[in-house]
C-alpha cells in the first residue's frame, strides 16, 4: 500500500479506496506475543503431571502468574502434546494368567497386585 502512495503521491485514505480495504486495516500493528515462557513452563508441568488435562495444568500455571484463558491454553497443550509421551502402566504377567501392577517409584515406591492376585 505504501507503494501506491509513493507512485501516486496520495493519501492513505485514498490509496485503500481502490484495494477496498479501510484505513484501519492499513494501519494496524501486530501486537507482538511472546508465550516462550508460558509454553516452557506447560510442557514443564505436562512432564511432572501426566495424567492432569489442560484445566487442570491451567490451576497452577494461573497460580504462578501466568494470566491465559482456556482457548490459548487448549491450543497450546495440543500443540506440546506432541513432547509429552502418554503416561505409561507396566504390567508383570505371572503363569497362571494373573498379573502384577507395577508403579513407577517416584510416585509409589512400591508394587501393588492386581485384582486376579487380590482375589485369592
Amino acid at each position: 500500500m505504501s507503494d501506491v502512495m509513493d507512485r501516486h503521491s496520495s493519501s492513505e485514505r485514498r490509496a485503500c479506496v481502490p484495494a477496498d480495504l479501510h484505513s484501519s486495516v492499513f494501519q494496524y500493528k501486530k501486537q507482538g506475543q511472546c508465550d516462550d515462557a508460558l509454553r516452557k513452563r506447560l510442557r514443564e508441568l505436562s512432564n511432572e503431571r501426566r495424567r492432569f488435562g489442560y484445566r487442570r495444568l491451567g490451576i497452577p500455571l494461573a497460580r504462578e502468574g501466568f494470566e491465559v484463558n482456556q482457548k490459548k491454553l487448549f491450543r497450546l497443550y495440543r500443540e506440546n502434546m506432541g513432547d509429552v509421551p502418554p503416561p505409561r502402566r507396566s504390567f508383570k504377567f505371572i503363569s497362571d494368567g494373573s498379573f502384577i501392577l507395577l508403579l513407577n517409584a517416584q510416585n509409589h515406591g512400591k508394587n501393588e497386585t492386581g485384582p486376579a492376585n487380590q482375589a485369592s
